[in-house]
């Protein structure tokens, strides 16, 4: 356990990721309470991050900006143009259509003629593109939502990239972010097998569910809960926020870990991100208890941590919890007839989503298994499956909360190969440093 960094400004871009993550809480205090109470909150966040946001805002060094900005709009045209059709974009159209037209606090029509419920949602990744719909017009919608997004996914990018220093190395780890993913192909052969070979022994039913099917994840008639970790791809199509959000804060910890300005304001980034996305905040609190026992409690015993975020966490948590919350949850097992079908998911689940991955990386780069990041993802991973959260079919909890441990995966997994790269160009010239 060493003293973190001198208070020296933070990195250009982490300032800037913080300000994104942090706008749509302070839009959010300044427009939906009471004037006295939002300005005042936003003032109180507006302190609380000064010391982290201040420094130069002049980019210095960033060699590879353009070519993030270039694949950050290529993959984000992509997601929404094939993400548009899912159901997910359906309820981010109507959320984005209500803040945009509607007043703010913005209240859902209600056609039975009651009292209109409050839009209760976590709105991170919608108020600044509501902002732009109030002033020129839901018609604005239409390319505010995509330029928030463009704009999230180029500082995920430009993070994910930093340290590295050639154009190879800046490729391997573009094309990891962009096709990170578990085996998904593997899993849904395994589970056929299981199920048509070892519990129906009918190799008939085997060939036609895989021929019919196709290799993708799918459940069995014998599975009922859909066990999976979403690729980056995935999550970035349906749920831009869950992707954008645990990317953002993610890299922010594993690359700040031992800066003094973001850990005396960690609390009120781990804030904002709340107010993105509830779930996935679960899955941070992990790194944060592992930042705590890199750099000990002092770091951390701060007026913007231990006053400020308190108060903006309890407003934002007042505003998600207010009215009635009706979402089944359990144990895993409980789902579940059979201790074989049981066992059986959850193994399959753990070899292709991730063990195998991370024994991999630990085969080629053993540094990397003793990074405490790591090991805290390989936990969170482990762990994810058994409480689910949401539906008695898809665990919500389980697929938001496990983005960050993911990031962590994909984030070593580049460096690992970016390093087996330069060394396969440079055969007689020693590997560069995993970060």
């Amino acid at each position: 356990m060493g003293a973190p960094l001198a208070d020296a400004p933070l990195p250009w871009a982490h300032r800037l990721a913080i300000g994104y993550l942090a706008l749509p809480l302070g839009v959010w205090l300044v427009g939906w309470l009471q004037w006295w109470i939002g300005i005042a909150a936003a003032a109180l966040l507006i302190w609380a991050l000064a010391g982290a946001l201040r420094g130069q805002w002049w980019p210095r060094g960033a060699r590879w900006r353009w070519v993030v900005v270039l694949v950050a709009l290529l993959w984000t045209l992509a997601s929404v143009t094939f993400g548009f059709h899912r159901g997910d974009w359906i309820r981010h159209a109507a959320v984005l259509l209500d803040l945009g037209r509607d007043g703010w606090p913005t209240y859902l029509v209600d056609h039975i003629g009651r009292d209109p419920p409050l839009l209760r949602y976590y709105l991170g990744y919608y108020m600044v593109p509501g902002v732009v719909g109030k002033w020129f017009g839901p018609a604005a919608l239409n390319w505010a939502l995509p330029a928030w997004t463009w704009a999230g996914v180029a500082l995920v990018l430009a993070l994910f990239v930093r340290g590295l220093s050639t154009t190879r190395a800046v490729l391997v780890a573009v094309l990891v972010l962009t096709c990170f993913s578990g085996m998904d192909a593997v899993e849904h052969f395994l589970r056929v097998a299981f199920s048509d070979l070892w519990l129906h022994r009918s190799w008939e039913r085997f060939y036609e569910d895989v021929l019919l099917t196709g290799f993708w994840f799918a459940m069995t008639g014998e599975s009922p809960m859909q066990l999976e970790y979403q690729s980056h791809a995935q999550t970035l199509a349906a749920t831009p926020q869950h992707f954008i959000t645990g990317g953002l804060a993610t890299l922010l910890m594993t690359q700040l870990r031992r800066r003094a300005r973001f850990l005396a304001a960690s609390g009120v980034v781990l804030t904002a991100c709340l107010f993105w996305s509830a779930l996935l905040t679960i899955g941070l609190l992990p790194f944060l208890a592992a930042l705590v026992a890199i750099n000990g409690p002092k770091p951390f015993m701060t007026r913007a941590n231990l006053l400020a975020a308190p108060v903006l966490a309890g407003l934002v948590a007042l505003y998600l919890t207010t009215g009635p919350v009706n979402f089944p949850s359990g144990w895993l097992w409980t789902l579940y007839g059979s201790a074989a079908r049981l066992f059986a998911d959850v193994a399959t689940l753990y070899a292709t989503e991730f063990l195998l991955l991370a024994g991999l990386l630990w085969w080629l780069r053993p540094k990397v298994a003793r990074d405490p990041f790591f090991g805290v993802a390989v936990a969170v991973l482990l762990a994810a499956p058994w409480w689910w959260f949401g539906s008695a079919v898809f665990s919500e909890l389980t697929v938001r909360a496990t983005v960050p441990a993911l990031f962590v995966l994909s984030y070593a997994a580049s460096r690992v190969l970016a390093a087996v790269a330069e060394r396969a160009r440079r055969p007689g010239v020693a590997r560069p440093t995993a970060h």
